[in-house]
């Protein structure tokens, strides 16, 4: 990773995780609680600042 120069942002980091991650720990990332209300305001914070 420490050679990896093309993971610049979130979305490459994200992108890469997808690509290397175990579908059972990728889940549990990718998951927020309940209905999930918290994880989507973060989302959209996060793209009003990309």
């Amino acid at each position: 990773m420490s050679g990896n120069k093309n993971l610049v942002c979130v979305g490459d980091f994200e992108r890469h995780a997808i690509s290397i991650l175990p579908k059972n720990v990728l889940d549990y990332y990718c998951s927020g609680a309940g209905e999930e209300f918290t994880l989507g305001l973060n989302r959209d914070a996060f793209q009003r600042q990309a």
